[in-house]
Parts: structure tokens; C-alpha cells; sequence
């Protein structure tokens, strides 16, 4: 009995979705595929991979198949293809692999505990310049000269915290109710 060639087998499996027609192809370049994902791959279980990832694009693709069509050449040229991807996944997925880790071996200190010192001493400083601003404001030349004061001598007042008349308004001298 003649045996039937790769064409016919494609076509019998993409006209009637016919298993033995596919399990006679796979077993016919199993080994051809196999072995050339090895090569490329070095690494038995991603030459499964690619193997498997081959024959599955086969079954998707074989109603585009022509006569005359070299499956072998079609196999080997798809084996490259899906190897080469799987290679780069496999380092893409291991540089962010790498990248996480170093990220889980920084110092365990958040930023937040980073700036936690820093914060309380400019909050103050903050304040400070915020209710002497406030206070110029609220005591404008016009005041000062009421009082008796120069404007400097009044800035003065403030920035160093001494009392003035302008404790009354303020219920004390460093903040604005």
C-alpha cells in the first residue's frame, strides 16, 4: 500500500478535522521538530513547549497549506520562529524576575520612613513663617505706625517672637486665632 503524502493528510485533517490524518503527520516530524527545538532551545522542557506550540499552529494553519508545500521545511522554518520567542520571553520574564528581586532586597524602609524625620522639622519651619506672614498681614504699615513702631522694627517683633500690642488680636504672641 502506497503511503499517502503530506498534502493529502493536511487537506483529510482541514476538510474533516480527521485525527488519525494529524497523528500520522505528528508522528512523521515529531522527532524532526523535537529535536530541532533542542538544538535551538538547550533545554528538553522547552523543546516540549515549542514542539507543542509547532503542531498546534500546524492544526490552526492547515487550510492554508498549497500543493506541493515542503511540510518539512514549513515545520523547521515555524520551530525557529516559535524558539526564538520563547528565548526572548524566557530572558524578558527573567530580567523582570531579577528586577524584583532587587526591588525585595532594598532596604525595607519605605520612602515615607525615609522622609518621616525630615518632615516634622520643615512642618515647623513651615508654621512659622506661615503665622509670622499671617501676622504681617494682620499688622500692616498702617498699624505699626499707630503703635509707634517702624515696619522693620515691627518684622522684627515678629520674626523673634516678642509681644506686642498685637497679642490682644491674637489671643497670643505666635499665632493668629
Amino acid at each position: 500500500m502506497a503511503e499517502v503524502n503530506d498534502f493529502e493528510l493536511l487537506t483529510e485533517y482541514a476538510k474533516r478535522v480527521s485525527e488519525s490524518a494529524f497523528t500520522t503527520l505528528t508522528q512523521r516530524y515529531v522527532h524532526l521538530v523535537y529535536s530541532a527545538a533542542l538544538r535551538q532551545v538547550q533545554n528538553p522542557h522547552l523543546a516540549e513547549e515549542v514542539t507543542q506550540a509547532v503542531f498546534i499552529n500546524l492544526a490552526k494553519k492547515t487550510h492554508t497549506f498549497r500543493q506541493g508545500v515542503v511540510l518539512s521545511g514549513w515545520l523547521l522554518r515555524a520551530t525557529r520562529y516559535k524558539a526564538s520567542n520563547l528565548l526572548i520571553s524566557q530572558s524578558r520574564r527573567l530580567h523582570r524576575e531579577q528586577q524584583a528581586a532587587q526591588m525585595e532586597t532594598t532596604p525595607s524602609e519605605s520612602p515615607w520612613e525615609q522622609i518621616a524625620p525630615f518632615l516634622d522639622e520643615a512642618m515647623a519651619h513651615l508654621v512659622r513663617k506661615t503665622e509670622t506672614r499671617s501676622l504681617s498681614d494682620f499688622l500692616s504699615k498702617s498699624r505699626s505706625k499707630k503703635w509707634g513702631w517702624s515696619w522693620a522694627s515691627m518684622k522684627t517683633r515678629l520674626a523673634n517672637g516678642f509681644p506686642g500690642p498685637w497679642t490682644n488680636y491674637a489671643g497670643s504672641s505666635s499665632s493668629v486665632g
